[in-house]
């Protein structure tokens, strides 16, 4: 499946569950509020959203080096 093949050029498990981290963070680096982005992900709490977003830009950077798409 596509998860597991960009998981292994990452060097790591990729899962629907870190998709869905990886889209808030890229909403939220479009501008959209938290609220909008809670909306979209279907949060109950606005703070399970904040915690989907939590992780800096440079982290992501590292994650991402080397994976092509």
């Amino acid at each position: 499946d596509e998860f597991r093949k960009v998981g292994l050029q990452m060097g790591r498990e990729l899962s629907p569950h870190a998709c869905r981290h990886g889209h808030a963070t890229i909403l939220n680096d479009a501008g959209w509020s938290m609220k909008a982005i809670s909306e979209q992900l279907g949060h109950e709490n606005i703070q399970t959203t904040a915690k989907y977003i939590s992780m800096g830009l440079d982290k992501r950077r590292e994650l991402m080096a080397g994976v092509r798409l």
